[in-house]
């Protein structure tokens, strides 16, 4: 009695189904979850929130000027403006830089969410589209 290669591969087919449906809700979620964490994980590190709130109002690249000794006023309110401004130009910069990280990190969760979403819908996909072409077949 010989089996056809048709039916074997019809076989094979179907008890892959069941193999695919563990793996992708065993170990490729735990693979996404962790690239998703990492993905969290690099836009936090690569903006550097902690150093960023830490140096919000130091001097933008530690500029600034040093005070003289005396008591010459002109050099004082020149020293202190100088300072001022470097200070602003600090803080304005690592603000924009910070709402900037902090909406990236946003979008960052939304892309996770909608992968988390997608992946947990691909099997019903895959079975929809499946049974779409065997009702193709039969009509």
């Amino acid at each position: 009695m010989t089996i056809s290669w048709g039916i074997l591969t019809t076989m094979n087919t179907i008890f892959l189904f069941p193999r695919y449906i563990q793996w992708h809700y065993g170990r490729a979620w735990k693979d996404l979850s962790s690239n998703a964490a990492s993905l969290v994980f690099f836009v936090g590190s690569f903006f550097s929130f902690t150093s960023l709130f830490r140096t919000l109002f130091l001097p933008w690249k530690r500029l600034g000027e040093t005070y003289e000794k005396g008591l010459d006023a002109e050099k004082l309110i020149s020293t202190f403006l100088v300072n001022m401004i470097t200070r602003v130009l600090g803080f304005v910069l690592r603000s924009v830089v910070i709402v900037f990280g902090m909406i990236l990190l946003l979008v960052s969760f939304v892309v996770v969410g909608i992968a988390y979403v997608v992946w947990a819908v691909v099997p019903l996909l895959i079975l929809f589209l499946f049974a779409l072409g065997i009702s193709s077949l039969l009509l």
